[in-house]
């Protein structure tokens, strides 16, 4: 045997892990060539290190988070494929389709992989469809842990008995009891704090850890935090939840689970309340990785603190970590949280209430409701007035005016965000400075005035590059490139969109990416690459589809109807434009609503339905004029002027493309490629129909015409519009 190459096999070693350690010792030692296998749940160790090499066999593969609910594809993972086989085995009539892949892979998710656990909930299909075992998982995995009722389930619990009265000693017992107190992931520090208390003190608690690692019953998972300085590693801990239930069970037999749940909430309430401070500075994209990872033990203590009607503990968390759902795209489930909290914290402290009442209104406006938004604002400004906390007051004014640019209220807005710039370099507070730049950027951008908007997005870009922020550059980035973009720049924007989307992605916003990706598809579709624009739009409409933002939803709606008329589908280009004003119903984006409505306009006018498309033209009119934005009024002024052409009322129509050429030049922003072909067309047609002195007596009539006189002349022309 010393003289051959052979494999030897152990296998389930764990139950005489001393003995096989020492036979493999003395093997190896007589027999060089000797290759051994041993499969346990515990390394062997004892003298063979540096010998022994350890390969973890993982549970089944899983879709990653944001994979696309594809049965086709879904089936490419084991995990899920394990489920159908089963699934097929229990009903003969089951398949994997639409309408159950959303609950298989949440079941499969739930189960982590784990073969036997998954072939028991797919038995369950022989009485129960997937989304009733979804449903019912929880209490599946309790059930199946204090009554096992097949042989299958016994075998399975019956391992997990050995593993903890056989396997496991005294201390390695305790600790592995308090780590069901962890959901998800989690920290070592997490557990030398949450852990630690008679007999175990933190020292103890690394190396029973170790141990726990070695005997399989705690994952661990290397973790790439993604930073400015570069990756950073980190490992974290894990118990499946089938192991973790278990030890949630012998946790209450012990008669310790109500004091370290206190230190789970404890050192949670304090992780969210440290963590605050860093979701807006140079390291906030580690932090916000940091709280990720963490995410579900604070969900969990919310929880238990629900059920203990204790809204303070939760006022302090979702107080805190909004930021963090904001930035994540986690709008829904923060807002549940937060509306609790500002619901049932009756007593405490006000400030806590002030910023709660400041997220709640945040995360409705990244959803686009602003009317929402604006109620919870006010009502944390209120708070803040009567605390006399400027920096409090200085925030919600800036948000307050977003809510004023949104509805063309600019008076009203820039007062709002002067007063918080006033405070905010009363106290030199250098990220309020440059966030108020950047909001009266948004400011001078709808209002036409492109130079000034450059030059105070750049201040605020200064500012934020300055300070290292990752999530105030890219957003800066974003809206210097949407100015850029309107003065022609089209490839300098695209790069200044790409350097965002970049930082979207190291911070992990869906949603900003989402809005980045629709932007460069503007891009593409304004260089013509309509195909490339479709894609992107197509992509940020799934992405805002799944995160419920409206506003996203309606913008990129409409880029595919912009698309859908250049390629001549006016049905199609139709559909996504009625899909907008359906959406509008409750949110009131007046300005998207005008500039769709335009179109619609011009839809309904080629189809035959000409008093339909005036009014809708009437209609476009109304909502552009009262936001008083130029470049979405200069748009409808370019549809009309083909509408005139139609008519064949060719002096009215080359007034019109008179006014467009003269509004461009007087603001700053240029006619897209896409469509510069088809406007020189057109005006070069038009001037055919018409004679020298007709052309020179519109060019020095439109010369001398202010901003109020145009809107009145554009007003006209859409009244008189045919409708035979």
């Amino acid at each position: 045997m010393s003289t051959f190459n052979i494999l030897l096999i152990l296998d389930s070693s764990e139950h005489m892990i001393k003995a096989c350690a020492d036979l493999v010792y003395v093997l190896l030692k007589e027999c060089p060539k000797l290759k051994i296998i041993v499969t346990s749940r515990e390394v062997l160790g004892r003298g063979l290190q540096g010998k022994e090499r350890r390969y973890q066999v993982l549970p089944l593969a899983l879709p990653p988070e944001d994979y696309k609910i594809d049965p086709e594809y879904l089936l490419n993972y084991d995990a899920i494929k394990l489920f159908e086989e089963r699934g097929i085995a229990a009903d003969q009539s089951f398949k994997i389709k639409n309408e159950n892949a959303w609950y298989v892979l949440k079941i499969c998710r739930k189960l982590e992989g784990l073969p036997v656990a998954i072939e028991l909930a797919a038995a369950m299909l022989s009485f129960m469809s997937t989304k009733s075992i979804w449903e019912n998982l929880d209490s599946f995995i309790t059930n199946l842990i204090l009554c096992p009722q097949t042989k299958e389930q016994e075998t399975l619990i019956n391992a997990l008995n050995w593993s903890y009265e056989e396997h496991l000693g005294p201390e390695e017992k305790i600790l592995f009891r308090r780590l069901s107190l962890f959901s998800g992931t989690f920290s070592l520090n997490a557990v030398r704090k949450v852990c630690w208390g008679t007999p175990l003190d933190e020292n103890k608690i690394v190396n029973l850890l170790s141990q726990l690692v070695n005997k399989s019953l705690v994952q661990v998972h290397l973790i790439l935090f993604e930073t400015q300085a570069g990756l950073r590693e980190e490992k974290m801990y894990h118990l499946l939840d089938i192991i973790k239930q278990y030890a949630s069970e012998k946790l209450k037999d012990s008669g310790e689970q109500a004091h370290y749940q206190k230190q789970h909430t404890y050192y949670y309430t304090n992780f969210a309340l440290e963590h605050e401070s860093k979701l807006s500075c140079m390291h906030q994209a580690e932090c916000l990785e940091e709280i990720e990872q963490e995410h579900n033990n604070l969900i969990s203590v919310m929880r238990r603190a629900q059920e203990d009607k204790d809204a303070e503990t939760i006022l302090k968390i979702t107080s805190s970590i909004w930021p963090f759902w904001s930035k994540r795209s986690y709008f829904s489930e923060g807002l549940l949280w937060l509306k609790y909290a500002i619901a049932n914290s009756e007593t405490g402290d006000l400030s806590l209430k002030a910023k709660a009442l400041k997220g709640a209104g945040a995360l409705v406006y990244d959803q686009g409701n602003y009317q929402a938004a604006e109620q919870y604002f006010n009502q944390s400004l209120d708070i803040y007035t009567s605390l006399n906390d400027e920096g409090g007051v200085a925030g919600v004014l800036s948000f307050l005016g977003l809510i004023h640019i949104s509805r063309g209220e600019f008076e009203e807005a820039s007062e709002k965000i002067n007063n918080s710039l006033l405070i905010r370099k009363k106290y030199s507070h250098d990220l309020g400075i440059a966030a108020c730049y950047h909001h009266l950027g948004h400011i001078e951008r709808a209002k036409g005035n492109l130079q000034k908007a450059k030059e105070l997005f750049e201040n605020s870009l200064k500012i934020r590059r300055e300070l290292n922020d990752p999530w105030g550059i890219a957003k800066v980035t974003g809206s210097h490139a949407d100015v850029i973009r309107a003065k022609g720049g089209y490839l300098k924007a695209k790069d200044l969109l790409e350097e965002s989307l970049t930082l979207w992605r190291l911070i992990k916003d869906q949603s900003e990416i989402a809005t980045c990706l629709r932007k460069l598809g503007k891009i593409d579709f304004d260089l013509g690459n309509l195909l490339e624009a479709q894609g992107k739009f197509k992509e940020s409409l799934m992405m805002k589809t799944q995160l419920l933002d409206n506003l996203g939803i309606v913008l990129s709606l409409y880029g595919l109807g912009l698309i859908a008329v250049k390629n001549n589908k006016l049905k199609e280009a139709q559909i996504y434009f009625d899909k907008i004003l359906a959406n509008n119903q409750a949110l009131n984006y007046d300005l998207i609503v005008g500039k769709t409505m335009h179109w619609l306009g011009l839809i309904h006018y080629f189809n035959g339905e000409k008093n339909i498309g005036r009014q809708y033209f009437k209609d476009a009119y109304e909502c552009i004029r009262q936001k008083k934005h130029i470049k979405p009024m200069n748009d409808l002024i370019s549809n009309l002027s083909q509408v005139k052409y139609l008519e064949g009322n060719y002096q009215e129509a080359f007034m019109l493309i008179c006014i467009t050429i003269k509004l461009r030049e007087q603001f700053g922003f240029k006619i897209p490629p896409v469509y510069s072909d088809s406007f020189d067309k057109r005006n070069n047609e038009i001037q055919q129909k018409l004679t020298k002195e007709e052309i020179i007596e519109v060019l020095n009539r439109v010369k001398i015409m202010d901003i109020d006189e145009i809107f009145v002349f554009v007003k006209q022309a859409i009244d008189n519009v045919e409708t035979n």
